[in-house]
């Protein structure tokens, strides 16, 4: 028999395999795991080596953003202390717009290239730490712009478009931030300042007024600081020659007159515009040239012969027919009405450089302070005649020629009419004719309806009456009565409103323009104006001669109810602004006491009381390095020399008058009359506000125990701030002001 053969089953040896299959999958996992924890950690050390470089240049930024903050603040401060001077010579809404014009201007000029509308790259870049951030070849730090550096303006402020940064560390990680800056414009209010004055950057105060030397030989007179003339005014006597230039404002409260051949020039230097305050103008035979901002409270007058005013800039002769009361309220004052007279033979009025021209007023025929013989004195051709007070007469004209005042006679043809007949026909006329032009008046029985003046006679050379002037009834006439040698004159004149006034004048000129062509040229030898006036406010006819044909300008435009009290409303703030000045030498009339409002400016600033007594003069030194300045104080007159200017001097405050014969720099305040003795040579006034800070804080009397500070109203004030003219607001949010809230940040990418 066949055995069959069986293989038994063995699994011995099967573990190892399960063993060696499980240790080289546990080997893979782990494999895995260490590879990409590997990675894992790779990608951190990078990012993280990533974030360094991004905030690395991140910090690169800030740092052009802490630079371009220094920018703006100081562009901010120049800004602002730029605007205080000339404060009240704007509406608040130009104050801010100037603000904002020359703080952009600032800002543009210290971050521009070669052109305005490019920024430049290396300015920027002395903004970085060279520590951290090497900019030279090879180095670290790459600084760019995406956008050709353009500086780009907007009404917000300025951009700085596409600065860009790229930065590489030491293991070669670069990385990249790009940016625009926007420097933003503050929203500052102009609407209140300190009460107290910018005392020193004045080198002139003469409470009652400013002359120089009588003598006809005599040296120039050079002013470089601003000026404070009292009521009396600044007079130049003849032949005189005075300059002011490099300062901010003149302020005289009275006239500034200039005696025959005298010669007066006002400059503006560079970017500083001068205002010239001044109640009138007054040129008698004498030349003047202002450049600035003029501001006239009454006329400028030419007068004697040959005179001649050159004006740059802009010209405000603001008086409307009103004046202030001290409560800031307006009173009629027919006298106070700005015009420009040309009342002297050949006078010159040159305003081509003029950019603004405003003269709201109009020219009054000046018969007011014409004396004569009444009745009660004895004058027998006026027997029995009632004869009134001579008054000034309004005419229609911003711009008046003497010889244009015949425009305003009554026509003859209305003079003494009876049933349309001329029974008088004269004008003017004698007393005795006037004596009969009463005897008809009275005799109504004979001539019932005489009228003195005729409104309804046809006026021949016009082929209209007196009636279509007075559409409201507010046609009159006036008498006047003036002596002509041993004969007493009666004129008859017109008197008629603003607006008729003008349309009067335009259409006697029209008719009469050869009479008037021939007198008006005896009296101009030129009268220029720019005919590219940005600004022109006219109250009534001007006349323009280029030395060959003659022109009549009237500014028709009828003002609508919101531009007329706009109008009005900017000539108040310029009578409250001389006011203020003329009190205090601060703008804000509205804000002084009712005491100081009436009390003369020694007295506003100057502590009286505390003056040495009459003879006595107290003196100080200071040691300054190897030299010396010295203040002296008296409550009499003073007289400054050479002496004294070796020694020093730079503060004067005299209760009296002060004499001035050699070159001062510093501050002279006068209770009375500061008198320029040029007699004996040139004369130069300057101004040093760092000396009279520090004169402030010394003693001055004999004891050693009074400091000058002592002598002024508010003296610790001047200490502390070396001026007064900051702006202030009421609301606490505007007061400060945060300089990085005006450096921001835009369309920030990073690589």
């Amino acid at each position: 028999m066949i055995r069959k053969k069986s293989i038994a089953k063995n699994n011995k040896g099967s573990a190892v395999v399960m063993v060696i299959i499980a240790v080289a999958l546990v080997t893979i996992l782990v494999a895995i795991l260490m590879i990409m924890s590997a990675l894992n950690l790779q990608m951190k050390y990078t990012e993280r080596k990533a974030k360094r470089n991004f905030y690395t240049a991140e910090i690169a930024m800030e740092q052009i953003r802490a630079g371009l903050e220094g920018e703006v603040s100081a562009a901010l401060e120049t800004a602002y202390m730029s605007i205080q001077p000339t404060y009240a010579s704007y509406t608040p809404v130009e104050r801010e717009t100037n603000f904002k014009s020359r703080y952009v201007a600032l800002l543009r000029k210290g971050l521009k290239d070669t052109v305005d509308e490019r920024y430049a790259l290396n300015r920027l870049g002395a903004y970085l730490d060279p520590g951290y951030f090497d900019l030279g070849a090879g180095g670290n730090t790459k600084l760019s712009s995406t956008s050709g550096c353009k500086l780009e303006g907007l009404n917000s402020g300025l951009v700085l478009k596409g600065v860009k940064i790229e930065y590489t560390d030491a293991e070669g990680y670069l990385s990249i931030v790009e940016t625009d800056f926007c420097l933003l414009i503050p929203d500052l209010k102009f609407s209140e300042y300190s009460l107290l004055p910018d005392l020193f950057s004045y080198s002139l105060i003469g409470s009652r007024g400013i002359t120089d030397s009588a003598d006809l030989t005599k040296g120039k007179i050079s002013i470089e600081n601003n000026v404070y003339a009292g009521p009396d005014g600044i007079v130049l006597q003849k032949n005189a020659d005075w300059s002011f230039n490099k300062l901010e404002r003149v302020v005289c409260k009275g006239t500034t007159k200039l005696e025959e051949l005298s010669t007066l020039k006002v400059e503006s230097t560079g970017t500083k515009s001068t205002n010239y305050w001044t109640d009138n103008i007054f040129l008698n035979s004498a030349s003047a040239s202002f450049d600035g901002r003029i501001y006239v409270a009454d006329d400028l007058t030419l007068k004697g012969e040959s005179s001649r005013a050159f004006l740059s800039g802009e010209y405000y002769g603001y008086g409307n027919g009103t004046e202030l009361n001290a409560d800031g309220t307006l009173k009629d004052n027919g006298d106070k009405s700005s015009a420009i007279l040309l009342n002297g033979l050949n006078s010159t009025l040159d305003m081509s450089q003029l950019s603004g021209l405003f003269l709201s007023g109009r020219a009054s025929l000046g018969t007011g302070g014409t004396e004569i013989d009444k009745p009660e004195t004895g004058n027998p051709l006026l027997s029995g005649i009632t004869v009134d007070d001579n008054e000034n007469i309004p005419m229609g004209e911003s711009i008046e020629i003497k010889s244009n005042q015949i425009a305003y006679l009554a026509p003859a043809e209305c003079i003494g009419v009876f049933e349309g007949t001329a029974l008088i026909g004269k004008n003017p006329m004698s007393a005795q004719d006037y004596r009969q032009l009463l005897t008809y008046k009275q005799d109504t029985a004979n001539y019932p309806g005489f009228e003195e003046v005729s409104y309804q006679v046809p006026v021949e050379s016009l082929g209209r009456t007196l009636n279509d002037y007075n559409a409201d009834s507010s046609l009159k006439f006036r008498k006047i009565f003036q002596k002509a040698g041993n004969e007493v004159i009666v004129y008859y004149y017109l008197v008629l409103d603003e607006q008729n006034a003008g349309i009067w004048f335009k259409d006697y000129y029209a008719a009469q323009q050869n009479k008037l062509d021939t007198y008006m040229k005896r009296y101009m030898n030129e009268v220029k104006l720019n005919d590219k006036l940005s600004r022109l406010i006219l109250g009534g006819n001007i006349v323009t001669y280029d030395g060959d044909e003659i022109s009549l300008y009237n500014d028709d435009k009828i003002l609508t109810a919101e531009e007329l009290n706009k109008l009005n409303e900017e000539q108040l703030s310029y009578m409250k602004t001389f006011a203020g000045l003329g009190c205090k030498l601060v703008e804000d009339y509205d804000n002084l006491s009712a005491e100081e409002k009436t009390r003369d400016i020694f007295t506003n600033l100057v502590m009286e009381s505390e003056l040495p007594v009459i003879g006595q003069v107290y003196t100080m030194d200071i040691a300054e390095g190897s030299s010396f300045i010295c203040g002296a104080v008296t409550s009499g007159d003073y007289v400054y020399g050479k002496t004294q200017h070796d020694a020093g001097m730079c503060l004067i405050v005299a209760g009296g008058d002060v004499t001035v014969s050699y070159n001062f720099t510093g501050l002279i305040l006068a209770k009375g009359t500061i008198r320029i003795d040029n007699s004996a040579g040139a004369v130069t006034i300057k101004g040093n506000r760092e000396n009279l800070i520090k004169m402030l804080q010394h003693p001055i009397n004999p004891e050693g125990d009074t400091i000058i500070k002592t002598y002024f109203k508010s003296g610790e004030e001047y200490i502390l701030e070396g001026t007064s003219l900051q702006a202030k607001d009421t609301n606490s949010s505007d007061k400060y002001i945060n300089i990085t809230d005006y450096v921001q940040f835009a369309n920030w990418k990073k690589e």
